[in-house]
């Protein structure tokens, strides 16, 4: 997986529920910020904000693909009645190493076919010797496991990339600091001037990108650990809000547990 990273982290270069399976909770920010000088010691950071997205983003896939962490992310879009068009939410944690991960993929709503449903999970769990899949509903409407030969493409992978052209997008700037859930100092960037608003679309469906608001905090070590963006687009002559999270924790700490569902899946498979 460490390995996707690298690939994913060179094409910004060259740009420059169900209970069976458990679930994940959406990222959530409830530190309050402060006011601080420029942090001139974090990369491709500047006191006009992230001026160099590549140089940083560098560093932030290089901190992460030798340390344990945990990824959640959520993306949601409504119309502007409030109906769900849409939500993918993840929860990812990597162990030190390659072969030891975990991830849980719940996906809702007519705008995110799953499986040819409109709402689906999918959990995965690896360690040294196997790799192994959960998914709800499966084609017979009950779980279905599956034993993977190769290691699957988890969504958390574009985050790279996806920051990348996030902040490749916008002008930003430095909003002072905020302090994390252990206690650690975050610099925090906010969007000014979005330059390029329809790059922001994660597909060419959606047009006419406006109203985009970002925030993101940064840790003294390179890290982007979180970030909230928010803008409406047009689909199908209708508008949507589209409200996009991620939150990087336990960078160094995380532990890669068990899930209960994974000795069925042994037996199911084997």
């Amino acid at each position: 997986m460490r390995t996707l990273q690298a690939i994913a982290l060179a094409a910004i270069l060259v740009l420059s529920g169900c209970a069976g399976i458990g679930g994940p909770s959406a990222p959530v920010q409830t530190t309050e910020t402060t006011q601080a000088p420029p942090p001139s010691q974090l990369p491709g950071v500047t006191e006009k904000g992230v001026t160099d997205p590549a140089e940083l983003l560098s560093t932030h896939a290089e901190v992460l693909q030798r340390s344990s962490y945990t990824l959640q992310s959520n993306v949601t879009e409504t119309y502007a009645n409030g109906t769900l068009y849409a939500s993918r939410t993840e929860s990812t944690t990597y162990g030190s190493s390659d072969t030891h991960f975990t991830s849980h993929i719940t996906a809702k709503g007519p705008g995110t076919p799953f499986l040819g449903t409109p709402a689906g999970e999918v959990a995965y769990w690896s360690n040294e010797s196997v790799i192994l899949r959960a998914t709800e509903p499966g084609a017979d409407g009950e779980t279905n496991y599956a034993r993977l030969s190769q290691p699957p493409e988890l969504p958390h992978e574009d985050y790279y990339e996806r920051l990348y052209v996030i902040f490749s997008s916008m002008e930003t700037k430095l909003a002072g600091t905020t302090t994390g859930p252990n206690g650690q100092t975050l610099h925090v960037v906010e969007s000014t001037t979005v330059q390029y608003p329809n790059q922001l679309a994660p597909t060419e469906k959606y047009g006419n990108v406006s109203n985009v608001s970002f925030t993101a905090r940064i840790a003294s070590n390179g890290v982007v650990r979180s970030y909230e963006l928010t803008y409406t687009v047009t689909l199908d002559g209708k508008r949507l809000t589209v409200h996009e999270s991620m939150q990087i924790s336990k960078v160094g700490d995380a532990t890669v547990d068990r899930p209960s569902w994974v000795d069925t899946a042994l037996e199911k498979t084997s």
